[in-house]
């Protein structure tokens, strides 16, 4: 770093130099799965930046994403949406996470699981321990996913949904 003036009043002049570094060396990438069918999908956080990011990255995908940004909004759109993918934020004020995927799984079984398929629902938070996932598992999600959640889990719960259509 280099500094120059001319005097009081006639303005300075800073240089800064970097060095070149190299470009960061990437992994291998992952192949992205092949989209047999759009898959409905119905994204639950209360903040709004990050549904409305994950929500463009699904229809990007391939599929049919729509927001909701908390508990009651989540119920209104079930039932228009009829999602066979629910990504729900676990950490929201008011309703909770475990409020809103029972309520999911009472609309479930009161139309016949769907139509005989079961929607995957996959929690998406921060928390990442043993004891963060087996709360989910407990409290019947299908999926517990790691923000930021990583491309290639997203697909993963998305295929499952796949599976369970066939």
């Amino acid at each position: 770093m280099e500094a120059k003036s001319h005097g009081s009043g006639k303005g300075s002049v800073f240089t800064l130099w970097l060095p070149i570094a190299q470009p960061p060396e990437i992994g291998p990438t992952v192949p992205a799965a092949p989209v047999a069918a759009s898959t409905d999908v119905l994204v639950v956080d209360d903040n709004r930046d990050s549904a409305d990011s994950m929500t463009l990255l699904v229809d990007m995908l391939g599929h049919k994403a729509s927001p909701a940004y908390d508990g009651p909004h989540a119920f209104a759109l079930y039932d228009q949406v009829l999602p066979q993918v629910v990504l729900l934020d676990l950490s929201m004020p008011g309703m909770t996470s475990f409020d809103v995927i029972r309520y999911l799984r009472d609309r479930q079984s009161e139309r016949g699981e769907a139509g005989g398929r079961r929607i995957i629902v996959a929690a998406m938070t921060g928390l990442g321990s043993d004891e963060d996932m087996a709360s989910t598992r407990a409290a019947g999600f299908d999926a517990h996913l790691v923000k930021p959640v990583e491309l290639a889990e997203l697909g993963r719960v998305l295929a499952m949904a796949a599976r369970k259509d066939t």
